[in-house]
């Protein structure tokens, strides 16, 4: 959706550009000169928007992994408990 309304507002840039390019009045000169950095403002933003949802994505892959090396060792250290608590009364008794 995002990226359809991107695509249409970048067009619409580009048909005031094509507009106002033409002509050799001082005030369409600046008016094209305006729509051609609100466009690569756009275009920057776009690039912007890209970058931060894949640095989100790739947060939440770091997220869910830690979560599950953080279940894991939880597991794991449980596990390591219970063969101390077994192992303490038979070298109490040695």
């Amino acid at each position: 959706m995002e990226n359809e309304v991107n695509s249409k507002f970048i067009e619409e840039i580009n048909k005031l550009i094509g507009e106002f390019g033409n002509s050799t009045d001082p005030q369409y000169k600046k008016l094209t000169k305006l729509a051609k950095q609100v466009h690569d403002n756009q275009k920057k933003f776009a690039t912007s928007i890209s970058g931060l949802e894949d640095a989100l994505s790739n947060l939440r892959i770091h997220v869910k992994y830690l979560v599950f090396d953080l279940e894991a060792t939880r597991r794991e250290n449980m596990h390591l408990r219970r063969l101390l608590e077994d192992q303490e009364p038979e070298e109490l008794t040695s």
